[in-house]
């Protein structure tokens, strides 16, 4: 999961522009998902550090990002609305992730049905373009 599709993904679902969730602006309907935004990077996208998420944002500092982070998790508590929003969000980007792994995972259930060997697997994996770290 990258970052430009979960702001893509917030700013379809929010019907607030990209740009806007990635402004600077201090308006309600612009602030809640920017929230939204950094709480997802922060959960989806772990080789990110909060400076890296930050400045995604014009430059902000890492302690804001913390900040949003438990400013959803303590919205949702007691905002059933937003609850939902953060959900059907959370929904989308589970399904992004589900589609984009779709063919690694018919290769690996290959391999488990024994229908297909590791070395095929490898090699079919690098064609994919993935590429394995130690």
């Amino acid at each position: 999961m990258t970052p430009e599709k979960i702001i893509r993904i917030i700013s379809h679902l929010t019907q607030v522009p990209e740009n806007d969730i990635l402004s600077k602006s201090q308006m309600r309907r612009v602030c809640e998902p920017r929230q939204i935004a950094h709480y997802f990077m922060r959960k989806y996208v772990r080789s990110y550090t909060l400076q890296k998420i930050a400045g995604l944002f014009g430059g902000l500092n890492h302690a804001t990002i913390c900040h949003s982070v438990k400013t959803v998790d303590k919205i949702r508590k007691y905002d059933k609305k937003y609850n939902d929003l953060v959900c059907e969000i959370e929904r989308a980007i589970q399904e992004d992730i589900n589609f984009e792994n779709e063919p690694l995972l018919q290769i690996l259930a290959e391999v488990k049905a024994s229908t297909m060997d590791t070395k095929a697997a490898h090699d079919k994996i690098l064609a994919m373009g993935c590429v394995f770290q130690n």
